[in-house]
């Protein structure tokens, strides 16, 4: 099965962490920032994905946007797993989207995903994402999902919701859900794929 490839995101992790294995220089400078944001879009590339956990990726590209604007944002979650009790865990996902959402300077975003799949597979899954669809029904995010790892994660979630995204390992290198059919099962089900 052939499936359709439609363009790049920028990765944010190193907007707001010294990251990546070959990195040298550490965390981008703001100045930088603002010139990787501008080359992206002159070059079509108009998507952003970063995280809550990104040490301070999202307040970075914040505070940048202003100068290079009109880029589609994506975010992910922190961990709920330590959440105590169902109560608490749906006031951290509220607090931490809250949060990404002034972080990032904007009212609204284009896709919010739960950075671990055992969020929504766990105890409190359904309650986690009803809230996040309350999100999306508030008009606060155009599409929810899910980070994974793993088929076996797929699996787990598509038992249980279907997300709008799915964020999953694939390369040239890496084309285990490619090969055991968890690449078809997404596009089945109408699941947009995010390669990382």
């Amino acid at each position: 099965m052939s499936l359709p490839i439609a363009k790049l995101a920028l990765g944010g992790a190193q907007f707001g962490l010294e990251y990546g294995v070959t990195n040298r220089s550490g965390q981008v400078s703001p100045a930088a920032l603002k010139a990787i944001l501008a080359g992206a879009r002159n070059r079509g590339i108009d998507m952003i994905d970063t995280a809550s956990q990104y040490g301070n990726s999202e307040a970075a590209i914040g505070a940048a946007m202003g100068e290079a604007g009109g880029m589609k944002l994506i975010t992910k979650s922190a961990s709920l797993a330590m959440a105590g009790g169902e109560h608490h865990a749906v006031q951290l996902l509220n607090d931490g989207f809250a949060a990404s959402l002034s972080n990032l300077g904007v009212s609204r975003i284009d896709g919010f995903l739960f950075h671990r799949a055992s969020d929504l597979t766990g105890q409190f899954g359904p309650q986690l994402w009803n809230a996040a669809r309350a999100f999306k029904e508030a008009g606060f995010v155009s599409k929810i999902g899910v980070s994974v790892y793993d088929g076996e994660e797929i699996s787990r979630i598509l038992e249980r919701v279907t997300p709008d995204i799915v964020q999953l390992p694939y390369n040239l290198l890496d084309q285990r859900l490619r090969l055991n059919e968890s690449l078809s099962r997404l596009h089945d089900a109408g699941v947009e794929v995010h390669a990382r």
